[in-house]
C-alpha cells in the first residue's frame, strides 16, 4: 500500500475487516490475541491507530504459573500447557504435540480456503492485486500458536465436539429460550452489534424464520449503561421483563425437570407485551424514548450492524462455520473484477485445494446433542433421563441406580 495516505490505508483495512473502522481488529489482538499461547510469551500489541506492533511488557503465561512449570517445546515439552484449548482438554481430548513426546488439546481454529477481503475487492474498496497479496501473506498459526506461512488447520474431531456439545451456540437450542439481547456500543472494541443479528439469524435458520423468543435492545451511548437513568431504562427494565417472562413460562409451560425442553412456541406465548425490539437513539442520553421503528434505529450512526472479516470473505451472518467445505476457484465469482494471468496463477497457488463454499454446511457441522456430560471423558455423552425412585427392594440397593446406569447405555446418542 505504498503511496497511500494513512486514512486511505485505514479505509482499506476497514473494508477487509468489515468493522466500523480499523480499530476493532486492534482491540481483538490486544485483548485476546494470545489466549491460545501454551507457554511463556511477551505479547506483541498494536501500539497506535496506524496498526504498528511491538513487544510490550514482561514474559508471562496464561496459567499465571511460575515460568519453569509451563510448557516450552525445547526445555519443558511436558510442562503445563496454558492455551485456551488446553485448559479444556477434558472436553476436547488430546493429540500429539509439536515437541516430541508432548501432548496438546485438539482445537477448532481454521482459515483454510477463506478469501479475506473478497467483498471489499468486488466492491472496489481494495484492488485485485491487494486481494491476491493479502491472501498470499495472511498465513495462520501452528499448534503452539506461532505464526506461520501456511493457513491454520482444525482438528476434525474437535469440530464434531464443538457442534455436538453446543459450544457453537445452536439456533435450535437458542430458540427454546427467552432472550433479551441488550446491546450497547463497542464497535471499536470487541462487542459488535452484528453479533446480536447473528444470534437472530441462527434462531431464524433453525425455526423456519421465527425469532419471536429473542428481542434486541440497542443503545449507542456506550457498552453498558453509565448513568442511573440509563440503568433504570435498560438494566432494571430487562431484569423485570425477564422475571415476568420466566414467571409466565412457569405457569403456562412448567418444566418437569431442570433439563426438560420447552418449545419455541411456548416461549413466545409467554412473552410479555413490552418484550419487543427497540433502541434508544444516540441523542437520547437519558434513555427516555424507546424507538420501535427498526429503520430509525438502523439509521442512527452508532446503531447499525457492521460485519466481520469472515462475512467480508463471503461467510454467512450466522457465523457458525468453523471450517468451510472447499470448491474450485472460478473467475466468474469475482465479477466485475478481473485478474491478470499472473494474479490468477498466484491465487491458484494460494488456494491449491480450493476456496470456501459458504453455501455448504461447515466441515463436521451437525445438530447439537447438548446437554452433554464429560464425566466419562472427552467428546461427551448425552445426559441420561433423570433417575426414577422406587421402593427399596430389601437387597441393600435402590433400583434407581440400575435404572440410571441402563439409561446411560441406551440414551447416549445424538440427534444426527
Amino acid at each position: 500500500m505504498s503511496g497511500l495516505t494513512q486514512p486511505q490505508i485505514n479505509a482499506k483495512k476497514t473494508g477487509i475487516n468489515g468493522h466500523l473502522d480499523q480499530l476493532g481488529c486492534h482491540s481483538w489482538n490486544n485483548a485476546f490475541g494470545f489466549n491460545n499461547k501454551p507457554g511463556n510469551y511477551v505479547p506483541t500489541l498494536v501500539i497506535n491507530a496506524a496498526g504498528a506492533m511491538a513487544p510490550v511488557g514482561a514474559p508471562r503465561n496464561n496459567c499465571r504459573l511460575p515460568a519453569a512449570l509451563v510448557y516450552d517445546p525445547a526445555t519443558n515439552p511436558n510442562g503445563t500447557r496454558c492455551g485456551d484449548p488446553d485448559l479444556s482438554a477434558a472436553v476436547w481430548g488430546t493429540t500429539t504435540g509439536i515437541a516430541p513426546g508432548s501432548l496438546r488439546a485438539l482445537q477448532t481454529g481454521d482459515n483454510v480456503g477463506i478469501q479475506y477481503g473478497l467483498k471489499a475487492m468486488i466492491a472496489g474498496a481494495i484492488t485485485p492485486e491487494e486481494f491476491v497479496t493479502l491472501n498470499e501473506r495472511i498465513g495462520g498459526f501452528d499448534a503452539d500458536f506461532n505464526r506461520r506461512a501456511a493457513r491454520t488447520t482444525a482438528d476434525l474431531a474437535a469440530l464434531d465436539i464443538a457442534y455436538r456439545a453446543g459450544i457453537v451456540a445452536s439456533g435450535a437450542n437458542l430458540g427454546k429460550l427467552p432472550i433479551i439481547d441488550s446491546r450497547g456500543w463497542d464497535e471499536q472494541g470487541i462487542h459488535y452489534i452484528w453479533r446480536s443479528f447473528a444470534e437472530r439469524a441462527r434462531i431464524d435458520a433453525a425455526n423456519d424464520g421465527s425469532h419471536g423468543d429473542q428481542v434486541m435492545w440497542r443503545y449507542g451511548a456506550g457498552l453498558l449503561p453509565a448513568t442511573a437513568a440509563q440503568a433504570t431504562a435498560v438494566t432494571l427494565r430487562s431484569l423485570l421483563t425477564m422475571d415476568t417472562w420466566l414467571s409466565n413460562l412457569n405457569v403456562s409451560a412448567p418444566k418437569e425437570t431442570l433439563n426438560s425442553v420447552r418449545r419455541q412456541a411456548d416461549v413466545i406465548a409467554a412473552k410479555p407485551a413490552d418484550a419487543v425490539d427497540f433502541c434508544f437513539l444516540t441523542g437520547d442520553t437519558n434513555f427516555t424514548t424507546p424507538v420501535a421503528d427498526m429503520a430509525l434505529c438502523d439509521a442512527d450512526p452508532r446503531l447499525p450492524k457492521h460485519a466481520s472479516p469472515r462475512q467480508v470473505a463471503g461467510g454467512p451472518l450466522v457465523e457458525n462455520i468453523l471450517k468451510c467445505e472447499l470448491k474450485p476457484l472460478n473467475s466468474v465469482d469475482y465479477a466485475p473484477r478481473v485478474f491478470s494471468s499472473a494474479q490468477w496463477a498466484r491465487l491458484q497457488a494460494t488456494f491449491q485445494d480450493g476456496v470456501c463454499d459458504w453455501s455448504e454446511k461447515g466441515v463436521g457441522q451437525r445438530r447439537a446433542a447438548s446437554p452433554l456430560t464429560f464425566a466419562d471423558g472427552p467428546g461427551g455423552k448425552r445426559l441420561p433421563p433423570p433417575p426414577v425412585s422406587h421402593p427399596r427392594s430389601g437387597h441393600g440397593r435402590d433400583h434407581d441406580d440400575d435404572d440410571h446406569d441402563n439409561a446411560r447405555d441406551h440414551h447416549d446418542r445424538d440427534d444426527g
